[in-house]
């Protein structure tokens, strides 16, 4: 055996100890004698070299550095390396004891006992340390052991450099497909752009035709509506008025001045009710005054236009800083001149009355526009259900502004036209033609 014994194998009992110590084994082979006292266990460290270092079949030159440390490089595909070692320790070299890793590719040893080889196979591009330690016969191992610097050269799609490459270039196709994608995006935009604006155009054009067509449609049925209001009141009123004439002059040459001066008499009414009628005719041909001095201006006008001087004695009565949106305005004031026609042409008032004024006794604080005459009066029930002097148009208008429309009125006594408006309520959509 190569440690001295006679074998591995012993007999039983076939031992002594002498007087000076000497201590005998038998055994298959023979037998073995030693002192205790002279046997002592293998102190020395190893040193550990890299015997061999192999790539594709060939041996790499290990060319070493100072302490013993190597440097070796290898290109892929030659991505691949085994490698001997072994602990510079002859007592019993066989019981040598190794372990090896590789630092940046694991983090563990590898303890292989008694093997002195290893191998390592496709690496990644990158540099690597082999790190090798081992122990003497005894197990006192070098720590420190022995090491190579390995660099794997990576295949150039692998390097950074290209991999950068390939970066940039996917990134400027991206960058490239974005700014063609926004530019598609600007041009169909400019398109939709210019289609809006010539839809927009045609629109305008077609608007623009419509309330042409509406205005001269309103036109049309204003000048039949005054060519009724000449027809039904002025001319009827001129006609009978020659007719009073003519039979005046006629009594007049006969004699009969009584008769002939009743006729003056009723001439001189008609006259004056046909002057009524022409005032408020050529008052309503002129623009609506209301959007230049606002409603309280507005209805100042109409009284001195036409009740005026129709000698009708007139009375405006405002409360002070009133101000009431356009829309309520407008309204108030079309349902003023319902009230004031009707009036002038069939109530022969001798005193008129307009009011304007916030109502805060009622359960709902208000706007209260009044109209009150002292004309010869109406039955409201009757009138209303004939549709008569426009009460169902005034009506309507107060319940666009949702309000209430109230109308007293007694024969003889005059009438008040009351409409009560609760600013709250926003106005609700038109359903009385206007023109």
């Amino acid at each position: 055996m190569t440690d001295g014994l006679q074998s591995n194998e012993f007999n039983s009992n076939a031992c002594r100890v002498s007087d000076s110590q000497e201590m005998f084994f038998g055994g298959i082979s023979g037998f073995n004698s030693f002192f205790p006292g002279h046997i002592q266990d293998n102190p020395t460290i190893p040193p550990i070299v890299l015997t061999s270092l192999v790539q594709g079949g060939e041996q790499v030159n290990l060319g070493y550095k100072g302490e013993g440390v190597t440097e070796v490089t290898l290109k892929w595909p030659d991505n691949a390396f085994e490698f001997e070692f072994a602990a510079l320790s002859f007592v019993h070299p066989e019981k040598n004891q190794y372990a090896y890793y590789l630092d940046g590719f694991e983090e563990t040893w590898n303890a292989v006992g008694t093997r002195r080889y290893g191998q390592y196979t496709n690496l990644p591009g990158g540099t690597y340390t082999l790190r090798v330690k081992g122990s003497n016969n005894d197990g006192v191992w070098n720590e420190v052991g022995t090491a190579v610097e390995i660099t794997i050269v990576p295949p150039f799609w692998a390097t950074w450099w290209f991999r950068g490459i390939i970066l940039l270039f996917l990134l400027g196709a991206i960058f490239g497909g974005y700014r063609l994608r926004v530019r598609n995006l600007e041009a169909r935009e400019r398109e939709l752009e210019s289609l809006i604006e010539e839809r927009t155009a045609e629109l305008m054009e077609t608007q623009e035709a419509l309330r042409q067509s509406e205005l001269e449609k309103a036109i049309t049925e204003e000048r039949n509506r005054l060519a009724r209001e000449l027809h039904d009141s002025v001319t009827q009123s001129l006609h009978s008025s020659t007719l009073l004439a003519e039979a005046g002059q006629r009594l007049a040459g006969s004699g009969d001045v009584e008769r002939a001066r009743g006729y003056l008499i009723r001439l001189g009414e008609i006259s004056q009710q046909a002057l009524k009628e022409m005032r408020l005719l050529v008052y309503e041909l002129r623009p609506l005054a209301l959007r230049g001095v606002g409603l309280v201006g507005a209805l100042q006008q109409r009284l001195d236009a036409v009740e005026r001087r129709s000698g009708i004695e007139v009375q405006l009565s405002i409360d002070e800083e009133l101000e009431l949106p356009r829309n309520i305005e407008e309204e108030l004031f079309r349902i003023a001149m319902e009230a004031l026609n009707n009036a002038l042409k069939h109530a022969n008032p001798t005193t008129v009355t307009v009011a304007l004024r916030k109502e805060e006794k009622r359960e709902i604080p208000c706007i209260e526009l009044s109209i009150m005459d002292d004309g010869i009066g109406f039955d409201p029930d009757t009138k209303e259900g004939e549709g008569g002097l426009g009460l169902v148009s005034m009506k309507e208008r107060v319940e666009k502004l949702g309000g209430e429309l109230t109308i007293l009125s007694t024969a003889g006594e005059g009438t008040q036209v009351k409409a009560c408006v609760d600013l709250r309520v926003p106005p609700k959509s038109p359903n009385v033609q206007e023109v």
